[in-house]
Parts: C-alpha cells; sequence; structure tokens
C-alpha cells in the first residue's frame, strides 16, 4: 500500500512539474515548436548535438551559423545568473498572474492525484477484479478528471477571492 502512495505521489509531482514548465516555459517544460536563433533567425536543426552538460539534461542547442545557445524555448542563452538582482522583481499584475497560474495547476494535479489515491484505497480487495475489468478502472478515471474539474474551480474562486482581499489588497491609490 505504501508504494503506491510513494508511486502516486511522485507521478503527480512529475506532472505538476511539466505541466507547469510547459505554461511558464522554464527548463522543466515540453516544447514541440520550432527553435530559431535569436540573433540571425536560423533554425536550429529538430535533431540536436548537444554541445554541453546543460543542453544534454535541459535541451536547447547552438547555432549552426552563428554559434548563439539558445534553450528549448529559442531564448538565448547568457549567464545563469542575472546581472542586476533587483531585474527579477516582477509587477505587481504580473505577479498575481503567475500565482493564479500555479494555483489552479498545483491544486489540479494535486487533487486528481489525491483522487485517484484515494479511489484506489477504497477498492482495496477488489484491485485484481478492476484490472480484468477495463471500463470500470476508466470510469474510475473519469470520475476523477469530473471531481478535480468540480474542486478546483471552487478552490480557485474562493482562493483568488482570498488572495485580491488579503495579499494584493489596494492601498486606495
Amino acid at each position: 500500500m505504501i508504494v503506491v502512495l510513494v508511486i502516486f505521489g511522485l507521478l503527480g509531482i512529475g506532472m505538476a512539474l511539466v505541466i507547469y514548465g510547459t505554461i511558464a516555459k522554464n527548463r522543466w517544460g515540453i516544447n514541440l515548436d520550432a527553435v530559431s536563433c535569436p540573433r540571425c533567425n536560423t533554425q536550429l536543426p529538430k535533431i540536436r548535438q548537444p554541445q554541453n552538460f546543460r543542453q544534454n539534461l535541459w535541451g536547447g542547442g547552438t547555432c549552426p551559423e552563428c554559434g548563439t545557445e539558445v534553450d528549448k524555448w529559442g531564448r538565448e542563452v547568457t549567464s545563469q545568473r542575472p546581472s542586476n538582482p533587483t531585474s527579477n522583481v516582477e509587477p505587481t499584475g504580473q505577479m498575481r498572474r503567475v500565482l493564479k497560474t500555479r494555483l489552479i495547476i498545483f491544486t489540479a494535479v494535486g487533487f486528481f492525484c489525491l483522487t485517484l489515491m484515494f479511489d484506489w484505497l477504497g477498492i482495496g480487495q477488489s484491485m485484481r477484479q478492476l484490472w480484468k475489468e477495463g471500463p470500470l478502472w476508466l470510469s474510475l478515471i473519469g470520475a476523477a478528471a469530473v471531481e478535480t474539474v468540480i474542486f478546483t474551480a471552487l478552490f480557485y474562486s474562493v482562493a483568488i477571492y482570498l488572495l485580491d482581499k488579503f495579499v494584493f489588497k489596494d492601498d486606495g491609490r
């Protein structure tokens, strides 16, 4: 039983990282679009040859024309550290949008994994029968998806209200 909990937990965390990374366009995301060099606009080859450990681990490549290193999203890679530490400060509107996006993604993924885990635990003895009957397993996943949509919508509306009321409160400006 513990093994099942650990597997669902790890899969849920991995799924949350990939979904959020794809939306936020960070290193955990998946990019299926063609990538062009930001300097010379040359399209990078689909089959790439990683030039360093970072490219091998996180994707990206080097432009064959000008030698510019780009990440998997087509952005130029210059340094891992920002040159100006105050440049990372986001405006309040953008921060609010980022928080809302993170809130809905992590809530949905977490609740979906919890719903599947609790359904799995509730079934208990009849797991052998469940694997034999495919439609029953699919209906369990479908029910978890519907529950996730309903819970996420309710949680999101309440959380956004509370964030606007207590975190992003207007100071009368």
